[in-house]
């Protein structure tokens, strides 16, 4: 069972002027993260999804954006965005339970949806 108030982390990965992207059978692109699990710090959490996920090894850098929205098993997900650097692994592309992830891809923000973008652009609290 969902959580009424699941927290999820995810990371912001910058190369060039792209982000690390998750492509979905959902439609459209993720950034990788996700639940975190209970007695989890948030920081080991997005470590554990994005190395679950992409396969790299990341280090957490600072807290960038919180957000909320409806998660699609209901309830409300509140998800905090940090930017991170990759430190290690290779980009392999990992799978998810309730969704196929297509591609691993470095997306331009102009390929962005405009609250993906919202989130890049975000200024910190």
């Amino acid at each position: 069972m969902i959580p009424k108030h699941p927290v999820s982390t995810k990371a912001l990965i910058e190369k060039d002027g792209k982000f690390l992207m998750i492509k979905t059978s959902r439609g459209g692109y993720m950034f990788p993260g996700g639940l975190v699990e209970e007695k989890e710090s948030l920081e080991n959490a997005v470590i554990r999804e994005v190395k679950e996920e992409t396969g790299l090894q990341i280090e957490v850098g600072t807290f960038f954006h919180a957000n909320k929205f409806n998660h699609p098993k209901g309830g409300e997900n509140v998800v905090l965005f940090f930017k991170c650097n990759i430190i290690g692994g290779e980009e392999k592309l990992g799978s998810e339970i309730d969704h196929e992830f297509l591609s691993l891809d470095w997306v331009s923000p102009s390929d962005m949806t405009d609250w993906q973008k919202a989130i890049i652009l975000a200024k910190r609290p």
